[in-house]
């Protein structure tokens, strides 16, 4: 589900887990995870889109098209 430049960050923000068998617990704490990472970078950088802003964008568009 998730790219390989992806889950090097989600693995950056602490989640080590095994990326081609996650369960809906994992999906949850990569979600708060990697929202809380969101929320810092936009706060330090509220008037430009950096890539780590770009990369857990990225994250959670595949989180909500997994939903559909």
């Amino acid at each position: 589900m998730f790219l390989p430049e992806q889950i090097a960050f989600i693995k950056r923000l602490g989640l080590d887990m095994d990326f081609d068998n996650l369960s809906d617990d994992d999906y949850c704490r990569i979600e708060a995870a990697v929202g809380d990472a969101y929320t810092d970078e936009a706060q330090a950088h509220p008037d430009e889109a950096t890539d780590s802003i770009r990369m857990c964008e990225s994250i959670l568009d595949r989180l909500s098209d997994d939903d559909e």
